[in-house]
């Protein structure tokens, strides 16, 4: 078999003779990009590409350098001449002897395109986009974006600056190496683009990526730079966008840069500063032997559309190792993956919303204690990742910032947590949220909505023609489900209009205490069913939320001061203390989703199988049919939560307007089986369909109850379909 010579020439320079290797240094950016203001976004962009090291001669940017986000009307023309005329600005003139791969929306042909244009030696040289949209939840780019077809090709497609450039499905090519460019799904997809790039001789591909946090996405994402790299005998130069977009996704940051299935570089991931840079020098020696070896029984090679320019690409600098166990990529656990998606998306609304504080109405409960903790833990990571003077800078709209000297001072300052009783409020809710405020430095305030709750249970009165509503003069001999409903959700709605009040009067971003077991059981508290108000936790369900609770309060370094109200069972206080209220008996069906997910993932077993070994181990002997039925659609119940978190977490964000996305659901429609992370929710919906076609046979009357539970509409509508069909 034939072998690649390698490289290796001395040169002459001032410094004296040196050998140049054929490796090329290439670096990524990650950005984080203000909603609505892309020249921000162009210049924080420049700053990073000026901060590489003269030898990087490969630049690769995010997915659209300024911002994915759904109102900035991709369609219009106006939008493709101010990025372009400001990519041209403040980016063009920075690639005088590097190729700059940066990310734009392209108009060709009167259509809007999710595109990456080439930039050398101060100029565009072609352009590519997208050819897989990604569809599903958020991801809908064929509401804004058209596919470029797979082998199209215009030598002429795009008028710039009086002169024409080539657009399509193509590779560059610049002194010997080839480089070719990708957006986000297109190295998703399997058999897709990155396919291609063996067979067309690329050397380098740069991925520019979007895709948001989820706990294990990152992870996933490893194994697919890897995989892609070594299967395409290319080295990837993948970078990642940073900051929150469309209210939900927090992006985090993390580049990668991978080579033969190895990961050279990895940037640091959750970045709360303005921009960062990955940067390595891959080996070209190594990815060509490997591609011959790949390619040797081929005839001929395939066909590319190649777009050439002068120069080198070469660095002549000594190639980068495999990082083999580094810290930047042991994998965070799911709880600390959770918290920093958390603790990011609060630090961006905190500064997007320029509020001069924090309101977290302060039960004493874990939702309420949780989010104070995290709003906290956000300020301490910024002024740790920042340094003080940068933190300073970032919030110079809060008042009263210049004086403040360390972040437990600025939340001692700018976090309100009034705890506000309501009539079953009880002496350890308050003793919680007295000891808290304590701990995390603030000032403990309490008021009472009493008030606003008896005109709240006087309404509903009139309205059921009532002479009064109270715990004490509920009729007798009717079903008082709803009227006890009533009356439990009074202080809840009492909460959280004062809260808009304090909200509104002191110039604070609301953060309410919903979380994701809540919004199944269509019950908010302390107003998270507010719309336009921040929820950190709607994302995130309770067994989440109690272990993130001690793994907070260690960080902060207060644990041992709360540590007997972490081991109290979560209660909102919302029944009077004789009905010994509590979250799990609000919520429900913790102990069977906590015992079903052990049966699904350590076991292995299908829905069904799970559904039955539930079912043995919780029906007790001699219950009675209804007893049983009512069991068994409680087990269901919590089976069927366990399996679409997806939906739950889109649900919750219907509900909520702003809440950050925590746990994964189904990825990238092109991703195969093999690139993600086992997970429970991977194959949900064939578990759900066998799920239902049993139940409709063995247990009808249990379906039917089961769709009746509120937040079912998935279930419903693959019930609907299949039952139909069948």
């Amino acid at each position: 078999m034939d072998r690649i010579p390698r490289l290796a020439t001395t040169v002459r320079g001032v410094g004296g003779d040196r050998r140049i290797f054929d490796t090329v240094t290439v670096a990524a950016t990650t950005v984080r990009t203000p909603i609505g203001d892309p020249e921000t976004a162009v210049r924080r962009t420049r700053s990073a590409i000026q901060s590489l090291d003269h030898s990087v001669r490969l630049v690769v940017t995010q997915e659209i350098a300024t911002g994915y986000e759904k109102e900035r009307g991709y369609h219009l023309p106006g939008l493709f001449d101010r990025e372009w005329g400001l990519m041209m600005q403040h980016i063009a003139p920075l690639s005088a002897g590097r190729l700059i791969v940066y990310g734009i929306p392209i108009h060709y042909n009167g259509a809007p395109y999710n595109g990456a244009v080439f930039l050398w030696d101060g100029a565009p040289i072609a352009a590519t986009a997208k050819m897989y949209l990604a569809q599903g939840g958020e991801y809908e780019d064929t509401r804004y974006f058209t596919a470029l077809k797979p082998g199209f090709f215009d030598p002429h497609g795009l008028n710039v600056q009086g002169h024409s450039i080539p657009f399509g499905d193509l590779v560059v090519g610049i002194g010997g190496v080839r480089v070719k460019a990708l957006v986000c799904e297109d190295l998703w997809v399997e058999g897709g683009p990155a396919a291609s790039a063996l067979e067309h001789g690329v050397d380098i591909i740069g991925w520019l990526n979007a895709s948001h946090e989820a706990v294990g996405r990152h992870q996933n994402r490893i194994q697919l730079i890897n995989a892609r790299s070594l299967c395409s005998s290319t080295a990837i130069v993948g970078s990642a966008s940073l900051g929150v977009q469309a209210g939900h996704h927090v992006f985090g940051g993390g580049n990668l840069i991978s080579q033969g299935g190895n990961i050279l570089a990895a940037g640091e991931r959750f970045l709360l500063r303005e921009w960062g840079t990955t940067s390595a020098t891959v080996d070209l020696h190594l990815t060509r032997q490997s591609r011959l070896m790949s390619t040797s029984q081929r005839t001929q090679p395939a066909r590319a559309n190649v777009v050439t320019a002068e120069g080198t690409l070469y660095s002549g600098e000594l190639p980068s190792s495999p990082l083999s166990t580094p810290e930047l990529l042991t994998e965070l656990d799911g709880d600390e993956e959770a918290i920093s998606i958390i603790t990011s998306w609060i630090w961006d609304q905190f500064v997007g919303s320029r509020q001069d504080g924090f309101l977290v109405l302060n039960s004493g409960g874990s939702d309420s204690r949780l989010t104070l903790m995290l709003a906290k833990l956000a300020i301490v990571r910024a002024w740790n990742q920042l340094g003080t003077a940068e933190f300073k800078r970032v919030l110079a709209h809060v008042k009263g910032i210049e004086e403040v000297q360390s972040p437990d001072q600025f939340f001692a300052q700018h976090a309100y947590g009034p705890y506000l009783t309501g009539r079953t409020s009880g002496e350890k809710t308050a003793l919680s949220a007295r000891v808290l405020s304590e701990a995390l430095g603030f000032q403990f305030v309490s008021g009472s909505i009493v008030e606003i709750e008896s005109a709240l249970n006087g309404a509903a009165a009139r309205i059921l023609g009532l002479e009064g509503l109270s715990w004490d003069s509920l009729p007798g001999g009717v079903d008082t489900t709803r009227l006890e409903r009533t009356l439990e959700n009074a202080p809840v709605r009492a909460r959280g209009g004062l809260g808009w009040q304090i909200a509104n009067a002191l110039h604070l971003l609301y953060l309410t205490t919903s979380n994701l077991d809540e919004v199944w059981a269509k019950y908010y508290s302390l107003g998270g069913d507010v719309e336009g108000a921040g929820a950190p936790l709607a994302g995130s369900g309770k067994l989440r939320i109690e272990r993130m609770n001690v793994r907070v309060a260690r960080e902060l370094g207060i644990y041992a001061q709360i540590q007997e109200f972490l081991k109290m069972a979560p209660t909102a206080e919302i029944k009077p203390a004789a009905m010994a209220q509590t979250d799990d008996g609000e919520l429900g069906l913790l102990v069977y989703r906590t015992r079903a997910r052990e049966l699904l993932v350590g076991e292995d077993r299908d829905a069904v199988q799970t559904l039955l070994c539930l079912a043995r181990e919780f029906t007790p002997e001699g219950c009675s049919v209804g007893e049983a039925e009512e069991l068994w659609t409680d087990l269901a119940f919590a089976l069927v939560k366990l399996l679409i978190p997806t939906f739950t977490t889109q649900w919750a964000r219907m509900q909520l307007a702003i809440s950050p996305v925590v746990e994964p659901g189904p990825q990238h429609p092109g991703e195969s089986e093999s690139n993600r992370r086992p997970a429970v929710d991977l194959s949900y919906r064939p578990m759900l369909v066998e799920l239902v076609l049993y139940l409709a046979s063995e247990a009808p009357q249990v379906l039917v109850s089961l769709l009746k539970r509120g937040g079912m509409g998935e279930l419903e509508r693959i019930a609907d379909q299949e039952l139909t069909d069948r």
